[in-house]
């Protein structure tokens, strides 16, 4: 029988993937959707299910990131517009939401289209992002000229909660945000 390094070895010389490149290439496969101007990654391991026309029960005197709740059998979940958090807002008008995680941690989020699959590449320094958000980027990632974020959705709605003040300083005009992220000009 060959070692992992005999098929490599075969497949470097015969110009094919070996099986273990192939199946990696396949693991490293992530679903994002868009909110707004952000394009979101769902964490590895994390549930997700795309919701089309829920049934959304808006609560009075929310602000804006929050639409409302949703009841998913039997279960209310948080329904909230993360693209009001990025710095070139736009209204998103859909019948779609996609609820990530599962119980306790799951929240719903308003998307501009259905998620897709993508392969992408970890990067290091995140885009320009409205105030404390960036404290809640897991990671960052780049794929077809495009930045994507992990985000740790469950820490950030709990935050919103306890601290409605940040709510307010993350949906602040562009100006609102870090500098420090902004690239000097050349």
């Amino acid at each position: 029988m060959s070692t992992a390094e005999d098929r490599q070895a075969y497949a470097t010389r015969s110009g094919r993937p070996s099986v273990e490149a192939v199946d990696l290439r396949e693991s490293r496969r992530r679903y994002g959707y868009r909110a707004g101007s952000l394009c979101v990654l769902v964490a590895e391991s994390t549930s997700s299910e795309v919701l089309v026309n829920p049934a959304v029960y808006p609560l009075p005197r929310c602000p804006n990131w929050m639409l409302g709740v949703l009841n998913l059998r039997g279960s209310i979940i948080p329904f909230f517009n993360l693209g009001v958090f990025d710095a070139n807002f736009r209204e998103i008008k859909t019948n779609l939401a996609i609820v990530i995680d599962e119980r306790e941690k799951a929240i719903a989020v308003a998307i501009g289209g259905l998620p897709i699959s993508i392969a992408p590449t970890p990067v290091g320094v995140p885009p320009p992002l409205h105030g404390a958000l960036k404290a809640h980027v897991r990671q960052v990632f780049e794929s077809g000229g495009e930045i994507w974020l992990e985000l740790d959705h469950y820490a950030l709605l709990c935050q919103l909660a306890r601290d409605p003040e940040y709510g307010r300083a993350l949906t602040r005009a562009p100006a609102a945000v870090d500098e420090a992220l902004v690239p000097a000009p050349s």
